[in-house]
């Protein structure tokens, strides 16, 4: 199932962790802060400010947001 995490700070990387190892596909993170706004995190891209949300199923088929 394609997801997205919301913060791309510490706590998301740990979410990041923890998602993957119960074999959840994360497509991206979704963060309001400029510094993160297309980098990678832990080699997972930010997509985007939390605005984008709306658009994330057309886009990449995104079935569930993690927060």
């Amino acid at each position: 199932m394609k997801s997205v995490i919301i913060g791309a700070g510490t706590y998301g990387e740990v979410y990041l962790a923890y998602l993957q190892e119960a074999g959840i596909e994360i497509v991206g993170f979704l963060d309001d802060n400029p510094r993160y706004i297309n980098q990678k995190v832990c080699g997972i891209p930010v997509l985007g400010e939390l605005d984008f949300l709306a658009c994330l199923k057309d886009k990449y088929d995104v079935e569930a947001v993690y927060c």
